[in-house]
């Protein structure tokens, strides 16, 4: 008899999620073999403050602005979770 066996990829089974607060900065980290990263956001009324890079440097900047506080919760929020779902772990 043989059994073969799966690639298990835990973030397709359990989807963290971290709720933010507006003016509260979540900043989280993904490290491997081949990567030391942060990505970090801001929430100021509708706008999203987004700075990503590699761990120990300035880091690039966006910049996106929502024509509702909504749509911009909602915007973050999303953002969030989809780092976590790509293995990023909160910092703070």
């Amino acid at each position: 008899m043989r059994y073969e066996t799966a690639a298990f990829n835990l973030s397709s089974y359990y989807k963290p999620e971290i709720k933010a607060e507006e003016g509260e900065p979540i900043l989280l980290t993904y490290k491997d073999d081949k990567s030391d990263k942060f990505w970090q956001v801001v929430q100021d009324g509708t706008t999203l403050y987004i700075t990503y890079g590699k761990t120990g440097t300035a880091g690039q900047k966006n910049v996106k602005t929502f024509d509702s506080l909504q749509k911009a919760e909602k915007e973050r929020d999303k953002l969030i979770n989809e780092k976590l779902g790509k293995g990023y772990m909160r910092a703070n």
